[in-house]
């Protein structure tokens, strides 16, 4: 009863601050640069960070979240739980979508029977439990789940609603969504152009049309800020940041909720990137040989960004994290030591594969492995054949970035860590072929402790715990940098999505 009142009382409270109208700025284009690479619009298809960000300007979610990644009332206005496996959504009336139909509590059904029951959409992580969702009435939606689920609506968040019996076909080149922006143009890989939604439900965004500039480095964004091509970019370099600033610019920063990481091939005896031998990384010790060679305050100092050393598999801002956990210590000698007890005096040879836009922090990474005896030879891919290599042929040793999305630290226990079992959305990202039963017990019974402490407590437990496993060595966190044109007013996103309905004109 009680969670029932306070989310109701929250969602009212919520819904009339939601409502304050943002300021008209010029109807001119809004162009933006960002790093992302995009291959397909369906809203469901990808958990990244690209992907989800294009979508975001389209579609909507029952529930979504400010800058802080506070909760916030979207498509539904309020729900209620009548008791802890189920869930009932009162929709907002007067909403349609992109082509005249109205949204009704059936779509929302579509939508979250779509990605519950199809384990490859990359979204499906976000319906971990979701067992029915039905249509009480027209604008009422009812979800039940397997077993308490605490942080439900933080899921939800990311569950964008579209409209009935929509295809993957569809989905993938064309856009019908609810959101303040309608596609006007789509060149794949490269841009997105959007334009007004004037028939949207909530305040009316500033700017007529905007263009997204994606797959942009951060040499490519300054020159488009100081060439007049673009007034906001995404650009994420020290040495880029006098120039911005000197022309004129603002340079705006945002802590980052991604933590950068090296992950290994645990599970098979043979892997594809050790050209000779059998699999060293099953080998703790040559895990823990890999975590002592890398000087993480170095890598950081010498990163073209700003950025933390890393002391787990989140950063401080997501709830979970472990205050206890202490950085690992520099010390290449006792590397080089464990690498000879397991079996690897001279070293050994091994392909490290990553994304593009690693390709600088891989390069350091190397010269420091390189020093122990771990010769790395740099495989680097786009974001699309870096997820097809793990999907398919797998990798021994790989370079990327996980973000807790909902800021709790289930989404990297639930998605990584957690044997992978794609049936039940569980494991979706674990590469690494890790499996720890009773892990995966205690990180499913996480997920319904209701009483905040004894939940951080449960979560801090499980990283420390997964921190001693080295199954994936934490690197990094860096931050998110903006150049801006002064006369715009935003304000940049704790999520690191950039939402054009949020620019205005000061």
């Amino acid at each position: 009863m009680l969670m029932r009142r306070l989310s109701s009382l929250v969602a009212v409270i919520l819904v009339a601050s939601s409502c304050a109208k943002r300021p008209e700025g010029a109807g001119r284009l809004l162009s933006i640069d960002l790093p992302h690479e995009v291959t397909t619009l369906d809203p469901h298809s990808k958990n990244l960070l690209g992907p989800l960000g294009v979508a975001a300007q389209f579609y909507e979610s029952l529930v979504t979240t400010d800058a802080d990644m506070k909760l916030k009332p979207c498509l539904a206005t309020r729900w209620e739980t009548p008791d802890s496996t189920t869930w009932i959504f009162h929709l907002r009336p007067e909403v349609t979508f992109h082509d005249g139909r109205p949204l009704r509590a059936e779509d929302v059904v579509y939508s979250l029977e779509r990605v519950k029951d199809n384990p490859d959409l990359g979204i499906a992580v976000y319906a971990i439990y979701i067992v029915e969702v039905t249509a009480i009435d027209p604008l009422t939606v009812r979800i039940r789940t397997s077993r308490p689920v605490s942080i439900l609506l933080n899921k939800l968040r990311y569950v964008a609603i579209v409209a009935e019996g929509s295809t993957a076909e569809q989905l993938a080149t064309h856009v019908n969504g609810t959101g303040p922006y309608t596609l006007a143009g789509w060149r794949q890989g490269e841009s997105v152009r959007l334009k007004r939604n004037e028939r949207y439900w909530g305040p009316r965004p500033a700017w007529a049309e905007v263009e997204f500039h994606l797959g942009k480095t951060p040499e490519e964004s300054a020159g488009d800020l100081l060439a007049g091509r673009a007034q906001l970019v995404q650009c994420n370099s020290r040495s880029l940041a006098p120039r911005i600033t000197a022309a004129g610019f603002d340079l705006v920063r945002r802590a980052s909720y991604f933590v950068k990481y090296l992950s290994f091939d645990v599970a098979r005896e043979v892997t594809p990137g050790i050209r000779v031998g059998p699999n060293p990384f099953r080998n703790s010790l040559v895990r823990e040989a890999v975590n002592l060679a890398i000087d993480r305050k170095a890598l950081v100092d010498h990163l073209p960004v700003d950025a933390l050393p890393a002391t787990q598999m989140v950063p401080s801002t997501i709830f979970g994290f472990n205050p206890s956990l202490e950085l690992p210590k520099h010390d290449p000698d006792r590397a080089r030591l464990l690498l000879r007890r397991a079996g690897f005096a001279s070293g050994f040879s091994a392909r490290l594969d990553l994304r593009r836009i690693f390709a600088e922090a891989a390069g350091l990474i190397r010269d420091e492995l390189q020093e122990v005896g771990i010769h790395v030879e740099l495989n680097v891919l786009s974001d699309a054949s870096f997820s097809s290599l793990l999907r398919t042929e797998g990798s021994s040793i790989f370079l990327s970035r996980y973000g807790c999305a909902t800021g709790d630290a289930s989404d990297v226990l639930d998605n990584l860590f957690h044997t992978r079992d794609l049936k039940r959305h569980l494991g979706a990202v674990n590469f690494s072929g890790y499996s720890n039963p009773t892990i995966d017990q205690t990180i499913e019974q996480s997920d319904e402790i209701e009483a905040v402490r004894g939940r951080k407590e449960v979560l801090e437990g499980l990283l420390d715990l997964l921190a001693k496993e080295l199954v994936w060595i934490p690197l990094y966190t860096d931050g998110d940098v903006y150049g801006v044109e002064r006369r715009l007013s935003w304000r940049p996103r704790n999520d690191s999505l950039v939402f054009a309905a949020e620019i205005s004109e000061k």
